[in-house]
């Protein structure tokens, strides 16, 4: 599926801002819920699909009538310190036949749950396969037809690489975790959250590297359903020499059989 992203959405109220002829008035939005750290995705029908944070709770609301309204948030689950905050948040994306949430804790580990054809959500699956590697809480999730492929920022080496994890049975079991990629600076940038997004048996994943003491994006892709990676690219001219921390990773679409992504960068 594309994601689509919340570019100005990151204060306590989760806002959409309707362009429809009922918003005469003013350009106001419309306040959907109190929340944190919101994510959003359309499915094959339409319908927008809508994930967020709420202290320790995640939260789901979704718009079957094209965004003119959402429906009243509902309790995925109670997650002890989940992870709201600095690009830290759930994640959510469709299959043909479910939606799947994906959400990390403090301690580290990556839990999902699956809204089903009665609507029901299922009880927490771990995404990661080895204890509290995810410290970083900065994670994404796409799907395409039946498979869901997510990616992390993973510790279990005390050095942040980027693992995946695909499913093929709507979230309820993952696979063994793959390395993405490590680099030879020893680490990719601490502070930025990687992108994922998958068309058929392709996946994308675009992450902030750390080379050379640059902090520039690197594009990776697999053929196979996220079995195994090629080389990752640099994307774009020059390189951003940074002492510190971007706090973005940029975000990846597929349009039109191509890959955009957008990002934070230097500028003269």
């Amino acid at each position: 599926m594309k994601p689509i992203f919340l570019l100005a959405i990151l204060t306590t109220f989760i806002l959409f801002q309707s362009c429809k002829d009922q918003a005469k008035e003013n350009n106001a939005g419309s306040a959907i819920a109190k929340g944190q750290m919101p994510n959003i995705t359309k499915d094959h029908s339409g319908v927008l699909h809508l994930v967020y944070g709420n202290a320790d709770s995640i939260l789901y609301s979704f718009s079957d009538n094209n965004e003119n309204t959402f429906s009243s948030p509902t309790l995925i689950s109670v997650l002890p310190g989940l992870a709201t905050s600095h690009m830290r948040g759930p994640q959510i994306a469709a299959t043909d036949s479910a939606v799947i949430v994906t959400a990390c804790n403090e301690d580290g580990d990556i839990f999902s749950f699956t809204k089903n054809e009665s609507g029901k959500w299922t009880a927490a699956s771990r995404v990661n396969d080895a204890d509290t590697v995810a410290k970083e809480g900065l994670m994404a999730l796409a799907a395409d037809g039946q498979n869901t492929f997510a990616v992390w920022l993973d510790l279990r080496d005390k050095h942040n690489k980027i693992f995946g994890a695909k499913s093929t049975d709507k979230g309820n079991t993952w696979s063994k975790n793959i390395m993405i990629y490590a680099s030879p600076d020893s680490s990719v940038c601490e502070c930025c959250k990687p992108s994922v997004v998958m068309e058929r048996n392709n996946v994308y994943v675009m992450f902030r590297n750390w080379l050379n003491g640059n902090r520039d994006l690197y594009l990776i892709q697999s053929s196979d359903g996220g079995n195994s990676f090629g080389e990752a690219q640099k994307l774009g001219n020059g390189s951003w020499a940074l002492d510190g921390f971007p706090m973005d990773g940029g975000g990846l679409t597929i349009t039109n059989n191509s890959i955009q992504s957008n990002c934070l960068a230097q500028t003269k």
